[in-house]
């Protein structure tokens, strides 16, 4: 069996936001500061994205990048599971929730209110399904606070929508497109 590197679970400081990359009205904030890439779909299909963070083999040293919110909102979930191990549901001020998964420490609580670009997690690789894939956050966007299978809507084409240095990142052909 594949084993991931064990790492210190000793409680970590909240970090500084970092390099926030805020939309065009500075109404959101793209979820992870310093982020280096994505998917322009889910590899299984379902309306999410992975967010990486810079390592390129899932036994690298972790980044522990900055999770920050999308945008304004209502802490609503913050759990631990089996599948999305550290994660947590943000109900949006825009009637929008917003999933993120496979976190390292999150800071924010239930009830709690938060502002775009607010620095809400640390990434990492919690979760049956991140343990053997690179550092990432898992992120989805729906218009209920269920995402069992994914959101109800394609992330990469709100990131397009609200982020003109992110509008031709993937072509609108491949925007959540099922895998081949």
């Amino acid at each position: 069996p594949i084993m991931r590197m064990s790492k210190s679970t000793a409680p970590q400081p909240k970090p500084a936001a970092g390099s926030v990359l805020f939309s065009d009205d500075g109404k959101y904030a793209f979820p992870v500061s310093g982020f280096t890439g994505y998917g322009c779909s889910h590899w299984d299909g379902v309306l999410a994205v992975d967010i990486e963070v810079g390592q390129k083999v899932f036994t690298d040293p972790e980044f522990n990048k900055p999770v920050v919110a999308y945008t304004s909102g209502t802490m609503n979930i913050v759990e631990e599971t089996d599948y999305g191990g550290k994660d947590f549901i943000l109900a949006g001020d825009d009637g929008r929730f917003y999933y993120y998964a496979h976190n390292c420490q999150i800071f924010a609580t239930v009830g709690q209110r938060v502002n775009a670009g607010e620095v809400l997690a640390i990434t990492d690789q919690t979760g049956k399904n991140a343990q053997i894939t690179v550092e990432h956050t898992h992120f989805a966007i729906g218009n209920t606070n269920s995402f069992y299978s994914g959101g109800t809507v394609c992330a990469q084409r709100d990131f397009a929508e609200k982020f003109s240095s992110l509008k031709n990142r993937c072509p609108s052909s491949a925007l959540c497109a099922p895998p081949k």
